[in-house]
């Protein structure tokens, strides 16, 4: 997809020969601000938001659970989420991962199979549609030539992976297999987690295709702590994990196709996700403490990208299509009990658009309709449907100040409704909330970026006004329940500096950010400062040494703000070079040994809000390249 050009960060050396598949669509480049890394850094990967740390306006929160899914934060949106990325749609190489409603997981894509990310945020990001609150576009690589590649890593506390791909090449003829197993014992006690996904990619000319798999038999879930808990001894387990035996397995599979020729663009796509939870409390009750969803995604996109008069157009349309099979029993200690729920949830929605782009300007309008219903077969009827009708908009400007200087700015409104999982629980302990309404988020941002031989810099002011925004009424040990809090308001800068002197290079980026409701209170779950820094030596020809910083605030863990999570610093040390076709690396994670948090559960009712990060750590790994 078109995108502002950044600067992506050198390598040290270089695991492949490859290409980034490009994937036509929204002409938005032209005053879209957005921000790109260049393929992960070497290291663990033992999750996939890592290497996002450090994209201005991202805020990562990683679990370091393995069955708990990494939440992403773009300028507070899906802040509060407790099932893994809201509010951002994200997409691998122009098909959507995100589910119809805005649900998303990074867990099923394989980090070594992607060569690039671009994270779109702001008013213009409106324009992909419901959860919009940025885009992230993930790019695979593509082999120049036929080879292939493994790897192994190891670390401590049972880290191990090991990963191979194998590519063919024959004028604009490419295949691409890849797979990888991943183990871990985990750092705290029942935290041992696996996962396997391999990965089938090819294509000729304007026609590229993919299926993937993941499968995660059992992740065990060590339960997040009391802050008295994490302060004192954050490596300690859960009680509770134990006696209800909390884990949870899943399968993710996901198949696409893009077909470009001359002005056309047509993409489709099916998956499935099966997850099996095992949550800490019976649930007799209730909705069960163990979770069994059986989740179906379709779709297909049309679009026409012409130009007439000096304007380039993109005019499309997108169907989707999402099934929700679940059904809830009560835990009985570590084994099934008895039906508490068995339901089937249904989303079509059908979004058309109309993006404008001419010297400079970019006007676009997309208007969605999402038909949600519920199928209740258990014995309270909680079965229920509703209709969303949705506008979205935006208008932009991008203008050449002066040689290498350029500002931007931009306006629009964009909405959320909520998902499947946000309606599964109301907060009477039944079923289907049919109270929940879409969101309404209006935005401004104006920034300037410039580019001027080694330098590269981008600074951007922003404002969100929210109304109905969606917030945790109550987390009960997985069971979460949703409502329409109190209007919102967001303002913020965040900004990014790349700096290259000789073999040195200087990597600083930040996010100010000033999230409360109306009613004074911080929305909870946001930093109001995160701040990225890393500065990089290039030696010896294919060997680099990278030295990391993070910092993050205090982050309010309740609605009411009656506690905080306390923020903190982490240093991390890395080290690569490339030996012929071997590459080897080695790094340390958490140097100074503290005590960090790395999400915070919002509105826990047992007061477990912390996520603890482990203390300092250590892996090594190799690549041979064929």
């Amino acid at each position: 997809m078109a995108s502002l050009s950044a600067q992506d960060l050198p390598k040290a050396a270089s695991s492949t020969d490859t290409e980034v598949i490009e994937v036509q669509g929204h002409r938005l480049g032209a005053t879209l601000p957005s921000a790109s890394l260049a393929e992960p850094e070497a290291g663990p990967l033992l999750d996939n938001g890592d290497w996002l740390q450090g994209l201005p306006g991202l805020q990562v929160d990683s679990r370091v659970n393995m069955a708990q899914d990494t939440r992403l934060v773009v300028r507070g949106f899906g802040a509060t989420s407790s099932f893994g990325v809201r509010s951002l749609r994200i997409e691998q190489d122009g098909i959507p991962i995100s589910s119809a409603d805005g649900q998303g997981q990074l867990s099923a894509v394989q980090a070594g199979s992607i060569d690039h990310a671009l994270l779109i945020k702001g008013p213009l990001a409106a324009l992909y549609g419901n959860a919009a609150g940025g885009v992230l576009q993930l790019r695979s690589s593509l082999p120049e030539q036929s080879g292939g590649k493994v790897g192994a890593m190891v670390g401590q506390d049972g880290q191990r992976r090991i990963n191979a791909t194998g590519n063919y090449r024959d004028g604009d003829n490419w295949l691409s297999l890849s797979g990888q197993r991943l183990e871990m014992d985990g750092f705290r006690p029942h935290s041992e987690a696996s996962r396997n996904q391999w990965r089938l990619a090819g294509g000729s000319g304007g026609l590229t295709a993919f299926t993937q798999q993941s499968v995660e038999p059992r992740l065990n879930d060590p339960q997040s702590e009391t802050l008295s808990q994490w302060q004192t001894d954050p490596d300690a387990g859960n009680a509770a994990a134990i006696k209800f035996d909390a884990h949870k397995s899943v399968r993710d599979r996901l198949s696409g196709v893009n077909y470009n020729q001359g002005d056309w663009h047509l993409s489709g796509w099916s998956g499935d996700r099966k997850v099996l939870q095992y949550l800490t409390f019976v649930g007799d009750t209730s909705a069960g403490g163990i979770v069994d969803l059986d989740r179906e995604n379709q779709g297909a996109r049309v679009e026409w990208t012409p130009s007439w008069q000096n304007v380039n157009w993109t005019l499309g349309s997108e169907y989707r299509r999402q099934k929700d099979d679940r059904q809830g029993y009560a835990n009985q200690f570590g084994h099934q009990g008895v039906l508490r729920r068995d339901e089937t949830g249904r989303i079509r929605s059908l979004d058309t658009y109309a993006i404008a782009d001419v010297a400079g300007v970019t006007a676009g309008v997309r208007y969605s309709h999402s038909r949600f219903s519920v199928d209740d077969r258990f014995e309270n009827d909680d079965s229920g449907s509703g209709n969303f009708n949705e506008l979205a908009w935006a208008l932009g400007y991008r203008h050449e100040l002066a040689p290498g200087w350029t500002g931007f700015a931009s306006i629009g409104e964009g909405f959320e409704t909520p998902t499947l999982t946000e309606m599964a629980y109301s907060v009477d302990g039944g079923g289907f909330n049919k109270d929940l309404q879409s969101s309404k988020h209006r935005q401004a941002e104006i920034g300037v970026s410039t580019e001027m031989g080694q330098w590269h810099a981008t600074v951007t002011g922003f404002y969100i006004d929210s109304s109905r925004e969606l917030v945790v009424v109550q987390s009960d040990n997985g069971r979460t329940v949703y409502d329409n809090g109190e209007d919102s308001k967001r303002k913020g800068l965040e900004g990014e500096l790349v700096r290259q002197f000789g073999d040195w290079q200087y990597r600083l980026s930040g996010t100010w950010l000033d999230a409360s409701f109306d009613t004074g209170e911080r929305i909870p779950g946001i930093a109001k400062l995160d701040m990225s820094q890393r500065l990089s030596w290039f030696f010896a020809d294919a060997q680099s040494l990278a030295l990391d910083w993070h910092h993050r605030s205090r982050t309010a863990a309740t609605t009411d703000n009656s506690v905080y999570v306390p923020g903190g610093n982490r240093w991390d040390l890395g080290w690569q070079g490339g030996f012929g076709p071997v590459n080897l690396w080695a790094r340390v994670e958490n140097l100074a040994d503290e005590k960090l948090a790395g999400a915070v559960v919002v509105n826990q009712s047992a007061g477990r809000y912390v996520e603890p990060l482990p203390g300092r750590q250590w892996s090594l790994g190799l690549d041979w390249t064929f």
